[in-house]
């Protein structure tokens, strides 16, 4: 059974490559990217990847966007969605994605530092 994931930056690409058994029971997932490039094909999938049950998730600045491309198990009651603070011009492939999120349960959620403010273009 695998209890924690954490990956970082181009490793979150091999999230779908685990193949988490539908039984799995995983404590923590967090995933952390700083920009779309680090999501590699990702964002482009049309399969959900399934992450199993999960206690606790945290996504971090743009892997925010996963949240509607990840799949708990049916029934999941997860203890607490973390998500870490951002642009708000990197999360705008969510605000316009028309797709659902599928997460289960959440007892509790924690928006932590949105940063409501454009980068400035180099």
């Amino acid at each position: 059974m695998i209890k924690k994931i954490e990956l970082y930056h181009n490793a979150v690409e091999v999230l779908p490559m685990l193949k988490i058994h539908k039984d799995n029971k995983m404590g923590y997932l967090g995933l952390d990217c700083y920009d779309k490039a680090e999501l590699g094909n990702l964002f482009k999938r049309e399969d959900r990847i399934f992450i199993g049950s999960v206690d606790e998730v945290e996504l971090n600045d743009y892997s925010i966007n996963l949240l509607t491309k990840i799949e708990t198990k049916e029934g999941n009651e997860m203890e607490t969605l973390m998500i870490h603070g951002c642009y708000i011009s990197d999360i705008e492939p969510l605000l316009k994605n028309e797709e659902k999120i599928f997460l289960g349960k959440i007892k509790n959620w924690m928006l932590i530092i949105v940063i409501m403010m454009t980068r400035k273009k180099k």
